[in-house]
């Protein structure tokens, strides 16, 4: 207990004064009687003054309790303690892949289970609402009074692999609930720290274990040998000490392919090999250690489609031979734009490849520019000489998936001025050298370097980056890097129907929560000491004993009635 006005307690001072006017003041009994003769003449019989005062010390102790009660109130004392049976709790819980590791005996999940009911025990909310972060946030228990309920649905709850919850979608799913400032606390119990940091609490579970993932996987046709793939794979160490383990590559159920393989800690190793042509790739990992489920990685190579693909300028041998590993293409050639005034008919084509040309605004359409201007959004300025390494924008970008940067980089680059609605995604000599724009019916996707005089169309990461761009621009179904993940539809990696779905990589990050002093996360974990713990004024109960005291004070001596003899004498 804590009290703001503690000067109030001088007051307690008054009790000496109380107390002596309680003593010094006369004490004189009054008695009415008929006539004095019909007394009995008696003898004065001496006795102290201080005995019957304090045989009548009843009205001094009721005035001092009234002055205490006074005292207490002025005081404005708060009593601190944990909200009991009160305020309002929300319970944000890690389900993502990642809660799935194993630290010891237990996984992840199960900790953070047992620590939410632990809290919903000690706190006895009035209101309690329970959410699963995930890639799609599950509401499990909407807001209610009832925590036994709370209770048994964190009990029967399980973890997904799914990827970790955007903090936008957990943000909407709060609010649907109602205004956030019912909810006393929120509190968030996972392996990593959240996104947001406001009125949030982090309680963070798990430990440093030892986890060596298969985070890429990918087949690709051989442009030399159509009846060849190459397969590419990247292992990661991402604990403290090195492992080990077996690396197996099976292609449609056949084993094409195995090696034992050594890691060091935090270290990647990539692995490339080359196969038959097949359809359905899987790759494994026989390994021990925390998290299985990132030991094994599908992948699906896509049936090529028709596609009507318009080309505008000069023709790249490269270029062409990419596009026809991944399509059927039908090409309609046009060495010179329409006359001014003549729009491109993009909409008649599923592709425009545009080489070292300018072209006019253009307002929908699939665009593949190479070298070239796009009236209003990409306006070429000049050429620059490349002396400097090429540098990552927005590296997560799905154009960018499996594409080593330093394939990209080029001898000369176009300077350009883009649009504020263009995205630059790589850039050489401070000049955009990728850049993306989507918008409505249109998209586009520019790279800003001659391919004729590139060594990138030379690289493993061409033929890469060509998928990649077909995949962002025509925007096919079970194609986009995002749709290959786990989610609601697809419960667990594997293959379903004509795609091959995986686990995110970054759920293979199991022990970012330790290093997390050295993120860019400003929110730290606090104590379960620290949580729901409020200031509750009592002063009213002060007040409430002075009006107690000073009404038994009236009832018993001030408003205590008085009999007159005479009065009854004259009612006869």
């Amino acid at each position: 207990m804590i009290f703001l006005q503690p000067w109030a307690w001088g007051f307690a001072a008054l009790a000496v004064g109380v107390a002596a006017l309680y003593f010094l003041r006369r004490r004189e009994e009054e008695f009415r009687v008929s006539a004095i003769w019909l007394w009995r003449k008696e003898a004065e019989r001496p006795r102290s003054a201080l005995s019957f005062l304090w045989t009548n010390i009843g009205l001094l102790l009721l005035q001092l309790a009234a002055l205490l009660g006074l005292i207490f109130a002025l005081a404005m004392p708060l009593l601190s303690q944990e909200i009991v049976g009160g305020g309002g709790l929300a319970v944000l819980i890690d389900s993502s892949a990642s809660m799935q590791a194993r630290d010891d005996r237990a996984t992840r999940y199960e900790r953070a289970r047992a620590l939410a009911i632990e809290q919903i025990e000690r706190l006895k909310p009035q209101k309690i609402a329970v959410i699963q972060a995930q890639r799609e946030p599950r509401l499990l228990v909407p807001l209610s009074e009832d925590r036994d309920a709370a209770i048994g649905a964190l009990q029967r709850s399980q973890p997904s692999l799914q990827a970790d919850a955007p903090w936008s979608a957990l943000m909407q799913l709060l609010l649907g609930l109602g205004d956030p400032s019912q909810f006393t606390e929120i509190l968030y119990l996972s392996d990593r720290p959240p996104e947001g940091t406001e009125r949030m609490r982090w309680l963070p579970v798990g430990s440093s274990v030892p986890n060596l993932a298969i985070t890429g996987f990918a087949a690709r046709p051989l442009p030399e040998s159509p009846t060849r793939l190459a397969l590419w794979s990247r292992v990661e160490n991402l604990s403290d000490g090195p492992l080990v383990g077996e690396f197996i590559i099976f292609a449609d159920e056949r084993e094409i392919f195995r090696r034992n393989i050594s890691v060091k800690p935090r270290s990647a190793q990539e692995i490339e090999t080359q196969s038959a042509t097949a359809r359905r790739f899987v790759a494994r990992l026989d390994v021990d250690d925390a998290f299985s489920s990132d030991n094994e990685r599908y992948f699906l190579l896509p049936a090529a489609k028709t596609l009507r693909i318009l080309w505008l300028g000069e023709r790249n041998f490269f270029l062409e031979r990419a596009l026809a590993l991944y399509s059927q293409p039908r090409f309609e050639f046009l060495h010179t734009l329409p006359a001014a005034g003549e729009a491109v008919a993009s909409e008649s084509f599923d592709l425009v490849v545009a080489n070292n040309v300018a072209l006019p605004a253009v307002g929908s359409g699939r665009w593949l520019l190479i070298n070239s201007s796009f009236e209003s959004l990409v306006e070429i300025v000049r050429d620059l000489t490349v002396d400097t390494p090429v540098r990552w924008v927005e590296a997560a970008h799905p154009l960018l998936e499996h594409v080593q940067l330093a394939h990209l980089q080029p001898l000369r680059v176009r300077d350009v001025q883009l649009s504020s609605v263009v995205r630059p995604l790589a850039v050489a000599q401070n000049a955009a050298l990728l850049a993306a724009h989507s918008s409505g019916a249109m998209r586009l996707l520019y790279w800003g370097a001659s391919l004729q005089e590139s060594a990138f169309v030379l690289t493993p990461s061409f033929p890469i980056f060509v998928q990649n761009a077909l995949r962002w621009l025509l925007s096919e179904p079970g194609l986009s890097s995002e749709d290959r993940y786990v989610g609601s539809l697809e419960p667990a990696p594997g293959f379903y129907n004509d795609r091959a779905v995986n686990l995110d990589p970054q759920e293979s990050l199991l022990n970012l929560s330790v290093d997390s002093s050295s993120s860019n996360q400003p929110l730290a974990p606090v104590s379960a000491e620290e949580l729901l713990r409020v200031q509750i004024p009592i002063w009213h109960y002060g007040a409430w004993a002075v009006f107690l005291f000073l009404l038994l004070e009236i009832i018993f001596y001030i408003g205590r009635p008085t009999f007159s003899l005479r009065a009854q004498g004259g009612k006869r």
